[in-house]
């Protein structure tokens, strides 16, 4: 089942000052769509007189709602609207099951609603196996999705990994013990072994990943501290990229866990992502207004009682 919600403006009702009720009333009406466990949209309810350009925000596994939504606020706030992506472990597993979903995903990109959405991508660490597998759809299907591939921008990577870092991706998702998590490591290396099948859709999903044939400008944002990502497999890449004609660049700190950047330095990686899109040309550059502030949350809002629910 479908359920619906809508973020109204906030009312004067519970607020401490006259700024902050400033602030908040300049948030965007949206509605939130659960499509299904794993997939919610995240629209503009004001009409705009050209199509608002569109996220695909693949998410990181076992990441709460709550902590993807700070992404979908960072966008919504843009002026964007944001489908987020992510999957669970047991889906994670078998990649069949993964390319069905995004073949769901891109099929509802090409609702009547979206057709003319600009879009870009931003994958989060094993969000990136994701879109390698929906890369693997436009390849498998190229008269069925050839419109929707056209209509991407750009794609922006945050301490992705795909199939050469999933088993221990996985295993450092599961626990901080490195005992434990050098045995899931194992357990999945033996896996993968096993069942040459899936390791074969795992590298196929890869190489699209890496071929970047739809030619898109891309960055790469990471923590050199991080355990999970590998910079210079970045770096590597983004340079193979850029000897192709591409743009390609990337930006890193020092300091944050694996896809934490964000929460850390939020003005930084805001900024950047910024930065970004007004390269990729997805939208005027005049219409984005960069926030300073960590993107306001209105749901948690709405739980502490600073917002009314419809």
């Amino acid at each position: 089942m479908m359920r619906t919600w809508l973020y109204l403006r906030p009312v004067q009702k519970n607020l401490s000052s006259l700024g902050f009720v400033r602030l908040l009333s300049s948030l965007p009406k949206i509605s939130a769509k659960d499509v299904n466990k794993n997939v919610r949209i995240f629209q503009h309810v004001t009409p705009s007189s050209s199509p608002r350009p569109l996220v695909l925000l693949f998410g990181w596994l076992f990441a709460k709602p709550k902590h993807l939504k700070k992404f979908v606020d960072m966008y919504n706030q843009q002026g964007f609207d944001v489908i987020s992506v992510q999957v669970f472990l047991r889906q994670l597993l078998k990649p069949k099951r993964v390319q069905s979903l995004m073949r769901d995903v891109i099929d509802l990109c090409d609702q009547e609603e979206r057709k003319y959405q600009q879009m870009l991508v931003h994958s989060l660490s094993v969000g990136g196996y994701m879109y390698g597998e929906v890369l693997t759809n436009f390849e498998k299907y190229p008269d069925k999705y050839g419109d929707v591939s056209r209509r991407l921008r750009g794609q922006i990577f945050d301490s992705v990994i795909d199939f050469y870092g999933i088993p221990g991706g996985i295993a450092r998702a599961i626990t901080h013990n490195k005992s434990i998590g050098n045995k899931i490591d194992t357990t999945l290396e033996w896996y993968l072994k096993k069942f040459p099948s899936i390791t074969s859709d795992y590298v196929k999903a890869s190489e699209a990943f890496h071929d970047n044939k739809l030619q898109l400008p891309s960055i790469f944002l990471y923590s050199v501290s991080d355990p999970v990502c590998n910079p210079e497999h970045y770096e590597e890449l983004a340079a193979e990229w850029r000897n192709a004609g591409l743009y390609a660049t990337s930006r890193f700190w020092d300091d944050t866990p694996h896809v934490s950047t964000f929460k850390k330095h939020n003005k930084e990686y805001t900024q950047t992502v910024v930065d970004f899109i007004r390269h990729t040309g997805v939208t005027d550059a005049s219409n984005i207004k960069v926030r300073t502030e960590p993107p306001i949350d209105e749901m948690e809002l709405l739980a502490k009682g600073k917002i009314v629910s419809p």
